[in-house]
């Protein structure tokens, strides 16, 4: 009997074994840093600052679901006053706030590519937006 037991206790201990089961949805929460590489009122909002809020539904696929809500701040603005060719003033773009849907490839555990598109709000307007992205994230 002493035998079994002894055997037993050795089984146990050198094959600890432990489950956890996967998340059914993975949340992240990000800060970003925007560059406008091209727009007619560029001096006035020419970078931004902002967080966002993503929200991925787990499965087994490395295609995965996502939801994204974020918000942009333009900063920097040269206070220029610029009109378009009928003289009215053009507005610069003091806030963004997306909310996108889109799917996720995640090749390799940090990096993933990302395709989102949804509604953007800037300046009081609802616009279509389409973001396509790589991310990475550091350990």
């Amino acid at each position: 009997m002493k035998k079994y037991i002894l055997i037993a206790f050795i089984f146990f201990t050198l094959f600890d074994a432990a489950a956890q089961s996967q998340r059914k949805m993975s949340t992240y929460l990000s800060a970003q840093f925007n560059k406008t590489i091209y727009d007619r009122t560029l001096g006035n909002n020419p970078w931004s600052l902002g967080i966002g809020l993503q929200a991925f539904l787990n499965n087994k696929t490395k295609f995965k679901p996502v939801i994204e809500l974020t918000a942009d701040a333009s900063i920097a603005d040269d206070d220029v006053l610029r009109l378009s060719p009928d003289g009215k003033a053009i507005e610069d773009a003091d806030a963004v706030i997306n909310l996108f849907e889109g799917a996720s490839f995640h090749s390799a555990k940090q990096v993933y590519l990302l395709f989102t598109l949804g509604p953007s709000f800037i300046n009081s307007s609802t616009y279509f937006g389409i973001k396509p992205s790589v991310r990475v994230y550091f350990s």
